[in-house]
């Protein structure tokens, strides 16, 4: 089998496996709860990449591995900011105030592990690729 016939084959499997998850609901779920957008960064950078492959170009794929993984983290970090932001002690004296923090931590929550999980789904994604073109 060649290797363009196994990287067509992979990239398939991954394609059906988006849209399943699209068809389910989970792809609209992720890009919606991140309110930051960070997950749009990484998959444009992930398309980018993949799409180098595809050029004959593998020199990249071991660092927007690293930086795919990066940016998941910067997400995180970001959702976690963004969930912190709100809080302050004049706020939990109120019932409204409290459900306004509390909508504040569910959203940056949100950004947090959707762009983490967007950036590491990709990150492990270019690794098989990677392994796969040095075979």
């Amino acid at each position: 089998m060649s290797l363009n016939y196994r990287l067509f084959v992979l990239n398939v499997g991954f394609l059906c496996f988006v849209a399943w998850a699209a068809w389910l609901g989970y792809v609209q779920f992720v890009f919606t709860h991140d309110v930051s957008h960070i997950s749009y960064l990484i998959s444009a950078v992930f398309v980018w990449c993949v799409a180098r492959v595809f050029w004959g170009k593998t020199d990249h794929l071991e660092e927007a591995e690293k930086q795919l993984t990066g940016l998941g983290f910067i997400g995180t970090l970001v959702g976690f900011i963004l969930a912190l932001s709100g809080v302050s002690d004049g706020s939990m004296n109120t019932p409204e105030g409290l459900m306004r923090i509390g909508t504040g931590l569910l959203s940056g929550v949100g950004v947090a592990f959707c762009a983490s999980l967007v950036g590491v789904i990709c990150a492990q994604w270019l690794g098989l690729i990677g392994w796969l073109m040095k075979e």
